[in-house]
């Protein structure tokens, strides 16, 4: 079980503690120090993991199972490294895993009934996010995130997503491009289009893909 919110201590404040000197002591035992990284992190997992399609129930499950898993995996944890980015692996793995069986059993349910849908490309959204998810993979999706909303540098996302630094960059680099592409206004002759969906331009660039995020 992961501990409960913890309490006010006396002396120096662990919410002034780094992640990694707060994952040192509760991998010594103190579930006082993990409790804080609970709070520290459970809505901004809970965020990730939304972004993989998943509904609030299963977005929740996830992520507790998230923290569960690294409680119990401190062993492992190197803290020469950042425990964000290990943090954010687990939750990435977990995220992928769920959706992939809620994926199947739609299909299967889909086929059993016969009244499988399909969303065309020209489906609108009006949440850049959304649109995110729609046009790109699961992995560009969580880089994305992680690199624009949760500031992590190109590295910090290669490790959470076990990717190598140089394919982190090519990702965002042709997810960014991707979205450009089709959230632009058409610049051929004749009445310029609405953007897509609704969504301005602007919202393809890095510099406000965290402002859209909700």
């Amino acid at each position: 079980m992961v501990p409960d919110a913890p309490q006010r201590p006396s002396g120096p404040r662990p919410e002034d503690a780094s992640d990694e000197e707060l994952a040192r002591k509760a991998r010594a035992g103190s579930s006082l120090a993990f409790a804080h990284l609970v709070r520290r992190y459970d809505e901004r997992v809970y965020r990730f993991v939304r972004r993989w399609g998943l509904n609030a129930a299963d977005a929740e499950d996830v992520t507790q199972e998230s923290l569960v898993a690294a409680w119990q995996g401190l062993d492992r944890f190197d803290d020469r490294r950042e425990f964000r980015p290990w943090l954010f692996s687990i939750a990435s793995r977990r995220a992928a895993t769920c959706h992939r069986v809620r994926a199947r059993r739609a299909a299967r349910d889909q086929t059993i009934q016969g009244q499988g849908t399909t969303t065309g490309d020209g489906a609108q959204s009006s949440d850049v996010w959304d649109l995110a998810r729609r046009l790109l993979s699961e992995e560009a999706c969580s880089a994305l995130w992680l690199r624009y909303v949760e500031g992590m540098s190109a590295a910090q996302v290669a490790m959470s997503l076990g990717r190598t630094t140089v394919g982190v960059r090519v990702m965002l680099h042709r997810a960014k491009s991707l979205l450009a592409e089709r959230i632009e206004p058409d610049q051929r002759p004749g009445p310029r289009p609405k953007p897509h969906g609704g969504v301005d331009s602007r919202l393809a660039r890095a510099d406000t893909l965290a402002e859209c995020a909700p």
